[in-house]
């Protein structure tokens, strides 16, 4: 299991570079880049994924608006999240939509709000 502050670290650490979209991991020759769940993957077990980009079986569905049930057991604190009045947005939701590495770890301290998030993400098409 990866703390939050664990977690937090880990995403203002990684060079955005190796920040993708839709997928867990995008793995070419030496080099791999993931969404911030695939990150979060990569971080608890990293000898977990197949030739296939699979972390222990699991793709990652870019169309699913919410924290994977089978990701949840790992990282219960990065569920849903939920502002007044605003829709829920997983880390999927804004890795997916554009928001940086650095910007989840903001919404994960709670020095980016839900509206913020809301603003930033109805900005940007889904891919």
């Amino acid at each position: 299991m990866l703390s939050k502050e664990e977690f937090i670290k880990l995403l203002r650490d990684t060079d955005p570079a190796l920040q993708t979209t839709g997928k867990l991991r995008v793995h070419e020759g030496e080099t791999c880049q993931y969404c911030a769940l695939g990150l979060l993957c990569n971080a608890i077990d990293p000898s977990g994924w197949d030739s296939t980009d699979r972390w222990h079986g699991h793709l990652y569905n870019p169309r699913a608006r919410y924290l994977p049930d089978w990701l949840e057991e790992y990282v219960p604190y990065i569920g849903d999240y939920e502002g007044e009045g605003a829709l829920k947005y997983s880390i999927s939701t804004m890795n997916d939509r554009g928001l940086t590495y650095s910007q989840i770890a903001d919404y994960l301290e709670g020095t980016l709000s839900t509206e913020q998030v809301r603003d930033m993400v109805q900005k940007r098409p889904r891919p």
